[in-house]
């Protein structure tokens, strides 16, 4: 549906966090625009925040990539990077980006870089097809 974008929002303090999805629809129909729980595929609530540390993701910016477009891509203070799985609803990797001593990340931009919509570059790797994601990410003087 054109007229259908699906929207995430992740977040809370250190003792309360959220995960909840909205179904925006421009023509506003039945079952659209309202924010709900965002749950797995036996109705259990998904916390995307990691409960395993303090991790604060106030200022935190994701995109959605991978060639099935089931990553989600967490930036977050200080410089940290985390990628969730939307089809397996895990964590699957979680790393810090190469930024100074005293540069850290929160509220930057971080956005997908295509080429009129479409994916950057296109390699035949042994008779596979592998799609090469590029993102950008940069704040204040950058």
């Amino acid at each position: 549906d054109n007229n259908q974008i699906t929207l995430l929002s992740f977040g809370g303090d250190k003792y309360t966090r959220h995960t909840l999805v909205m179904k925006y629809n421009s023509t506003n129909t039945n079952n659209y625009n309202q924010w709900i729980p965002f749950t797995d595929n036996h109705n259990h609530p998904i916390i995307i925040p990691r409960e395993r540390d303090r991790d604060d993701y106030v200022g935190a910016r994701a995109l959605i990539g991978g060639i099935n477009n089931h990553l989600l891509f967490i930036t977050y203070k200080y410089n940290n990077i985390s990628v969730f799985d939307l089809n397996t609803f895990q964590f699957i990797k979680h790393d810090q980006l190469p930024t100074n001593n005293n540069n850290y990340i929160q509220y930057h931009c971080f956005v997908s870089k295509s080429e009129n919509g479409q994916v950057q570059e296109m390699m035949k790797t042994n008779q596979k097809y592998k799609q090469n994601y590029q993102m950008l990410l940069f704040k204040e003087e950058t």
